[in-house]
């Protein structure tokens, strides 16, 4: 009965959600080399189009609302990429406002969360308030309306985010070559075709996730993905990324949990 109930709470959440926010485009500006923030080249041939195209779709009446999203790759101390993205966002943003007057620009940084090095540009098209005829009432607001929708589409979210919750805990265990995974099991993979070494990812049964040996650089936390694939890629990912784990690698060699692979001599 809950799990039904989850069903229709998301269901729900979805169409309203879907009828209510106004859909973003997005556009993705990529072409910077390493290290690089500035509008120049071929980024700046992609900013020209855009402009262009945004200046030729907004119609009388619309206001033009852009968000700024820079990234960076994962090549560097993550600060120094953090401050990567921001500069790539704000050139973007400076770049748009000197084409695009009277438009509502945000910029910031997703630094080397993606590990990409592109801008993200997201647009929309606003509805400003029609002129007031003579001795009608005022209508509502735009802005008033706005707050509205915006407070029913989290409203939206949080139900679907908790209608996820609820399906995900009463979901199938995980699968292992098509068998289910009710208890702690270890799988032995190699970390890289035709390598020499091999290694174990861990299902845990009472958290549902599968456990990788190596560790976020940051904080020091297990890395754990929910399927036994995607905790196969990251772990093959952070092998050979040897220079950003070399110390966790040397650790995982010596204590046994990364070895070598005794195949058999014909």
């Amino acid at each position: 009965m809950k799990k039904i109930f989850a069903m229709l709470v998301v269901v729900i959440a979805f169409v309203i959600g879907f009828s209510t926010i106004v859909k973003a485009e997005e556009v993705i500006i990529n072409g910077y080399n390493s290290g690089e923030f500035a509008v120049k080249g071929e980024v700046q041939n992609q900013l020209q189009k855009l402009v262009v195209d945004l200046k030729a779709r907004q119609k009388t009446g619309e206001q033009l609302q852009i968000a700024v999203v820079g990234s960076a790759d994962v090549a560097g101390k993550a600060a120094v990429n953090d401050q990567l993205a921001r500069l790539r966002a704000e050139q973007v943003a400076a770049y748009l406002a000197a084409d695009l007057l009277e438009t509502k620009i945000n910029a910031w940084s997703k630094g080397d969360e993606a590990n990409v090095r592109q801008v993200k540009v997201n647009y929309s098209f606003v509805a400003l308030n029609a002129p007031q005829p003579v001795g009608e009432k005022p209508p509502v607001s735009g802005k008033t309306v706005g707050i509205f929708f915006g407070c029913l589409s989290a409203l939206c979210i949080f139900i679907f985010v908790g209608g996820y919750m609820i399906l995900k805990k009463s979901a199938k265990p995980s699968e292992v070559s098509g068998k289910k995974v009710t208890k702690a099991t270890k799988v032995t993979i190699e970390l890289e075709e035709k390598g020499l070494y091999e290694t174990d990812i861990e299902f845990d049964p009472t958290t549902g996730r599968w456990l990788t040996p190596f560790r976020h650089i940051k904080g020091g936390e297990r890395m754990w993905e929910e399927s036994e694939g995607d905790a196969r890629r990251t772990t093959q990912k952070c092998w050979r990324q040897m220079e950003k784990y070399s110390g966790q690698i040397e650790k995982l060699i010596t204590d046994g949990t990364i070895r070598k692979i005794k195949r058999a001599v014909a």
